[in-house]
């Protein structure tokens, strides 16, 4: 498991910033994941879902995730758009588990 979360850090010095300063566009698996820092205590992360064009795709992104949890030891929250407060996908560090609400 370090090394794939290592894999996807690695990934993220592969970045480009956007025009807005609280943007960090980071790819993975042809997706493009925007990161967004509105807020100091959460990082929001925007994919669109046509870029997730099959399950490898789907795949690299959740252990992207992942690796984004685990590294930082916060939670992480699948929402939809706009809908910060009813997740549906939870993952927890300490667990190592997804959990479908």
């Amino acid at each position: 498991m370090k090394a794939k979360r290592t894999r996807y850090l690695q990934r993220m010095l592969f970045f480009r910033t956007a025009i807005t300063p609280n943007l960090l566009q980071i790819y993975v698996a042809g997706a493009t994941v925007n990161c967004h820092f509105f807020i100091t205590s959460e990082i929001e992360l925007d994919i669109s879902p046509r870029d997730v064009q099959s399950a490898e795709v789907h795949d690299e992104i959740l252990s992207f995730i992942e690796a984004l949890a685990t590294t930082i030891g916060k939670e992480a929250l699948l929402t939809p758009e706009n809908a910060c407060d009813s997740p549906y996908l939870p993952f927890s560090p300490l667990t190592q588990e997804w959990k479908f609400c």
